[in-house]
């Protein structure tokens, strides 16, 4: 595991762990505020580093739409926390392809619109936090083995009844 909440060259520390598993970027240490520096970012993180089965980018002021070049990461990722941030728009399709994920944390984001019907793919998931954002309904059906944890609070949901896929929670 690697935690850079301080390193000012991320790119070239970045390189010299190719094969690295876990990576917790926080406290705003990584907030881009120009379109070039953004696009460096992600063509490093996402393109270099894909043995990665953890990462977590939360607390750092990203904005915009999460990037399509993470799903480089899809086939190996475990864990994914992107909450705390400023990711606007709809929940990108593409994150249904994280067949591995057994937790993703997209809470507290501006993320609109509704859940991508592709989170039915997302069948290992064990932890899903969509809270804090402002998802409607309708919400997509889950194919699910045991979720532990289902947070879909301060949404605009207005779920008629309790999704059966999550019934075993009770």
């Amino acid at each position: 595991m690697l935690s850079l909440s301080s390193h000012l060259h991320l790119h070239l520390i970045l390189l010299s762990f190719v094969t690295l598993q876990c990576l917790i970027v926080t406290t705003a240490t990584c907030h881009v505020d120009d379109e070039a520096g953004l696009l460096a970012f992600k063509s490093i993180i996402f393109s270099t580093l894909t043995e990665l089965r953890s990462l977590s980018l939360s607390h750092n002021k990203f904005s915009r739409k999460i990037p399509s070049t993470i799903s480089a990461l899809a086939p190996k990722l475990i864990y994914l926390e992107l909450g705390h941030n400023y990711f606007t728009g709809q929940i990108p399709d593409f994150l249904g392809s994280f067949h591995a994920l057994d937790t993703l944390d997209l809470s507290w984001n501006r993320f609109s619109g509704t859940v991508p019907k592709s989170f039915g793919n997302l069948t290992k998931i064990f932890n899903l936090d969509l809270s804090h954002n402002f998802l409607v309904d309708p919400f997509p059906e889950m194919n699910v083995k045991g979720i532990e944890s289902l947070d879909l609070s301060y949404n605009g949901f207005h779920l008629s009844e309790i999704p059966k896929w999550s019934l075993h929670l009770l």
